[in-house]
Order: C-alpha cells, then structure tokens, then sequence
C-alpha cells in the first residue's frame, strides 16, 4: 500500500498539513505549498522550523495558545540528551516515546526553574529509556501513518458504495450512519469512523489485522530490549552519579518565541500546576542556547556558556572512565 503524502501550506504565519484531494482550495485562497511529508507532525515541524509558521489545524484535546511573544525557557536534561543535543546541534527530545496517552509532538521546556522541572533531567529511568523513546516514537508515527492511510481507503470504499450500495442491506447499514463521517478521526479505535468501516466491511480486513498485530510485537520487542537494559541499570546509573560533578543538566534558552503555551488556567498542562511551552523537534538549535546550567543532585551548581558546555562534558566522560576503572581494581580476582 503505498501513500501520496500530505502537502504542507503556510499563509500568514499559519501552516495546514492536508491531503492532496484537500490542497486546491487551500491554494486558491492564497495558501503556499512549501512541501511533502507523511505526516501532520513532521509538516508542523517543517513549517515551525523553515518558514516560521504555527499549525492552524492543531487538534489535540489539551488545549494551547501560540507563544505570542519571544520568551526565555529552561529544558531540563540528562547528561545523555545534553550529548545528543551538542552532538547533532539541535533539541529534539524524545518525542513523547513512551507516553501513549499524550501524542503532542512537541519538545516541552519551563518558563521557570522548579524542583519538578529540575526532577525530569534527574531521573534516571527517563535517562535511560532517551535512546529508546525516538525509537518508539517512530514506530508510533509509523502505525499513524498506515491507519491515516487505511482512512483513505475507507473513505473511497465508502463514497463508492454510497454511490452503488448493491443490495437493499448494504443500503439500509450506509443510511443508518451517522453522517458526516469525521475520517480525521479513524486513527482512534474507539471512534465512530473506526467502527464504521469495519461494520461496512471497507478494510482490507486479513491485512489489517496482520499489520496492526506486526505493530503490536514490534513495541514489545523494543520494550522488552528496554526492561532487559534497565535490570539492574538504574542503581548502577545512581552510583556511576555519584562519582561526577554533575548529574544532569538545565538548557536556557534566548528569547524565542515560535511554539504553543500549555497551561491548568486554559486547558491544560502534562506538568499539572506549572505551565510548559511546546517547541517543534529541530527548532531550538546551539545558536540559540544561551548557558547551561549544570545540575548536582537537584541542585544548580554551575553555569557555563553553551560553547563550554563540550569542555565540561568531556571532564565528565573523563570522570565516568576514572569511576569504572577504579570499580575494576576493586573487582575480586578470579
């Protein structure tokens, strides 16, 4: 099965991600196509990222408000993420990996320094589950973009048969379906699109079935490879901490300003009472980090430059060789 993408648009620092069959009237209304993707997360990022645009068809139920004015904003991070961050020269997350109830496709930062923003670079499951969670996230994304695909086949499968039902049944079961049918919302399977098309027959059903169970082993795999790597982990990570000057660290950004405000007042936060700010993956780059500040056991310590910030990671991994070295001496000899 094969998909023609989604066409990403912007108009006056606002982007929609649609379909082909949905992109003439945006292009008739003053809309600029500005590129192909497989889905709605990597098109808002695209826009976010290369034009400046915010996502005008943002739907998900924790409601936002765009960041209207540039903002200075903290990410806490783990020693990890710090590495991959002046390694690739941008903040990209882990992009929600693990987090099955919250698919916003956004990197989250604070406008405050907290004890509970500070927790999030400090925790050691989080640190190391980093190297799964874009793993995860793929894998998530991939499954979206195979039931956004079966959507369409439905959809098509549904307007023919509306059209020619063939029996005085199948008309009966089509006349009975609450419609509009919201197709958007079939990647939901508890939505009524979902059941819809598997009552009218409209899938693919012996494929269907095959490819969402190959979806299903394939997290568990990874899950299993990731409870495999945290046995015993977690108590060596603490103690491996210990012997470093650092534990994790805090980014803090320049004034930017491109993203959305989550807060309790107006809709919601995945921080409970304190707000926090979506970025897209690739927004934040080096350029734009003013220090970091160097966390030690839940407490800021230290702050250097973000062009510093390679010096002190290699001290560090200097540190962490010293540390398992002197675990071996103190190994027993065979």
């Amino acid at each position: 099965m094969t998909s023609d993408g989604l066409i990403v648009f912007v108009r006056d620092g606002w982007s929609r991600v649609v379909r082909p069959a949905e992109s003439h009237d945006l292009g008739a209304d003053g809309w600029l196509p500005v590129g192909r993707v497989s889905d709605r997360a990597e098109g808002w990022a695209l826009a976010a990222v290369a034009h400046g645009a915010l996502p005008a068809d943002y739907d998900n139920p924790l409601r936002a408000r765009p960041i209207t004015l540039p903002a200075t904003l903290y990410r806490s991070v783990s020693l990890e993420e710090l590495g991959h961050i002046l390694e690739t020269g941008s903040v990209r997350g882990g992009g929600n990996g693990f987090n099955g109830f919250d698919r916003r496709p956004f990197v989250f930062f604070a406008d405050r320094i907290t004890p509970k923003v500070i927790a999030q670079g400090e925790d050691d499951g989080r640190a190391l589950a980093y190297p799964y969670q874009g793993r995860m996230a793929e894998l998530a994304d991939a499954e979206l973009r195979y039931l956004r695909e079966l959507a369409t086949i439905a959809r098509d499968r549904f307007e023919a048969l509306r059209a020619n039902p063939g029996s005085p049944k199948m008309a009966r079961r089509i006349a009975s379906i609450q419609q509009p049918i919201d197709w958007d919302s079939f990647p939901d399977g508890n939505s009524a699109a979902y059941r819809d098309s598997k009552w009218l027959g409209l899938l693919p059903e012996e494929e269907f079935s095959r490819r969402l169970r190959d979806f299903s082993s394939a997290r568990a795999r990874l899950r299993d490879e990731l409870d495999e790597n945290f046995h015993g982990k977690v108590s060596e990570r603490k103690a491996e901490k210990e012997a470093l000057t650092f534990s994790s660290a805090l980014i803090e950004t320049k004034p930017i300003g491109l993203g959305f405000h989550f807060s309790k007042s107006f809709g919601g936060s995945g921080m409970g009472e304190e707000d926090e700010y979506g970025l897209f993956p690739g927004q934040v780059r080096i350029q734009d980090i003013k220090s970091v500040l160097w966390v030690k056991n839940g407490t800021v310590v230290d702050e250097t430059s973000c062009d510093a910030a390679s010096e002190v990671m290699e001290r560090l991994d200097l540190e962490r060789t010293e540390y398992h070295a002197s675990l071996a001496c103190l190994a027993p000899t065979p």
